[in-house]
């Protein structure tokens, strides 16, 4: 399973521009490095957005789902990045393969990051391909398709002692950081 794996981004968070509408409104550029930053910029006001709507939608959604159930590397996260990936992925798949693996780009020095890594990468792999199995239905449809597969193991989650494990292999309340429930802010980036 930790064949999922991307390099780091090596350029560091760039700086908003306080002049720009779009950098003054809470969130709605954030903190990125590198490539995700770039194609981000990249989007309309209007996007950025879209795409800010879209993952507090999937934040909301890993909380009513998935509550007290790992926010991070945990049920809930496997939920959220399968769910933000299958929204975005329904506005272009390769975009969204693109932007997602981006955002893991990011260099960390925290113990287990490949192994964090791996776990977001496998999960937005299962979001997109969830996506095109639910194609035509909606989003309250895509996100129960979304529910069943980490209930039934196609999505992976860190367990207690740091080792990715398929979902249904570990417990809600068994993985890394269960003693995080409900402490994650949401944001724009999942």
């Amino acid at each position: 399973m930790l064949g999922y794996q991307v390099g780091d981004d090596p350029r560091q968070k760039e700086p908003l521009h306080a002049n720009r509408i779009e950098d003054r409104i809470p969130q709605l550029n954030g903190y990125r490095v590198g490539t995700e930053q770039d194609l981000f910029t990249a989007l309309s006001t209007e996007e950025r957005a879209e795409f800010m709507l879209i993952s507090n939608k999937a934040w909301e959604e890993c909380r009513k789902r998935f509550p007290n159930q790992g926010e991070l590397d945990g049920h809930g996260d496997a939920f959220r990045h399968a769910f933000w990936n299958a929204m975005l992925t329904r506005r272009g798949p390769e975009r969204a393969a693109k932007y997602t693996t981006a955002h893991e780009m990011n260099a960390d020095t925290k113990p287990y990051t490949q192994t964090f890594e791996s776990m977001d990468l496998h999960n937005n792999e299962v979001g997109r391909n969830v996506a095109q199995e639910t194609s035509g239905q909606s989003l309250d449809q895509v996100a129960d398709a979304i529910e069943r597969a980490v209930r039934q193991g196609r999505t992976v989650v860190v367990d207690a002692q740091g080792n990715l494990q398929y979902s249904d292999q570990v417990a809600g309340d068994r993985t890394i950081h269960s003693d995080m429930k409900g402490t994650t802010p949401s944001s724009d980036l999942p």
